[in-house]
């Protein structure tokens, strides 16, 4: 296991910092720390709209962009976060149509919004890596997945309550990583600041020894080609998805992909097409590819 430190990940206001400035400390450590990115009005606003507490709320709270128009045009809508986005995640490539050379450019879209809150008395996670669901093979040239993570309670998010702890570029590491030798930085902020974690940094939420609540307002970012060619989602509606037998809602997409790509509420779409009378598991069902048969 690494060792604990009080080593931070590097902190830039929000403000006057540039978008270069930005890339660089995320390229360089894998995570920086954007500070006084909301008004602390903006975060007691946003945990109003989504009906969240000052006590862990007693279930997932996702789908954030639904409930909430200050977390839509307040955070996943600022034009510098964007323009980080685009400058990271963003994918040309060159293509022959023919006689003609074109450039196809992919650009980031939303992919995860949850709200991560972390009760007195809570464990620290394992270490792990958020672009493993994606099936990354490190070290990548370039991410497929960013995380944004806000610090939504008055308390902000500290060593001691538990804030993310990370080794400081370990998003450049190979498939055989091993942390032993290695620190955890600290990425202690203040109410509104954001963290933004590349997918491939050996991170983990930390133990919570305090008596009050840390929460995390969290949203992710993919690189946009990483999707179905035609949508079936819409274009089968979901009265004629639930008309189908389960092996067909799951080619679809009606499935986790193991670990957690393609959650619904946190738990496994199959569910959301269930009847009421169906005896189906409604937090996480796991399929293996011989469950597709048949």
């Amino acid at each position: 296991m690494p060792s604990q430190t009080s080593q931070p990940f590097t902190s830039l206001p929000y403000d006057s910092t540039t978008v270069d400035d930005i890339v660089a400390a995320f390229d360089r450590d894998g995570a920086v720390i954007l500070s006084d990115f909301a008004s602390p009005d903006a975060i007691r606003t946003l945990n109003k709209e989504l009906g969240l507490s000052s006590s862990a709320s007693p279930s997932a709270v996702t789908a954030l962009a639904s409930k909430s128009r200050t977390f839509v045009y307040d955070f996943l809508k600022s034009p510098k976060l964007l323009q980080f986005l685009d400058a990271k995640l963003q994918k040309t490539t060159r293509i022959w149509h023919g006689e003609e050379r074109l450039s196809n450019t992919s650009r980031p879209q939303l992919s995860a919004t949850v709200v991560f809150d972390s009760a007195p008395g809570s464990q620290a996670e394992p270490l792990h890596r958020h672009d493993d669901i994606y099936f990354a093979e490190h070290p990548l040239s370039q991410p497929v997945e960013i995380w944004a993570l806000w610090s939504g309670s008055p308390e902000g998010n500290t060593t001691e309550n538990g804030c993310v702890e990370g080794i400081i570029g370990s998003h450049t590491w190979g498939e055989d990583w091993d942390p032993a030798g290695h620190v955890l930085a600290s990425t202690e902020m203040k109410t509104g600041s954001c963290l933004l974690l590349h997918g491939s940094l050996v991170h983990r939420g930390g133990a919570n020894q305090s008596r009050v609540l840390r929460r995390s307002i969290g949203a992710s970012w993919t690189q946009g080609h990483l999707r179905q060619e035609e949508n079936q989602y819409l274009n089968i509606s979901k009265e004629k998805a639930m008309s189908l037998d389960e092996p067909t809602q799951r080619l679809i997409g009606y499935k986790i992909n193991a670990p957690m790509g393609g959650w619904y509420e946190l738990r496994d779409p199959i569910t959301y097409l269930a009847r009421p009378d169906d005896k189906v598991d409604t937090v996480q069902r796991e399929f293996r590819d011989e469950d597709v048969v048949g």
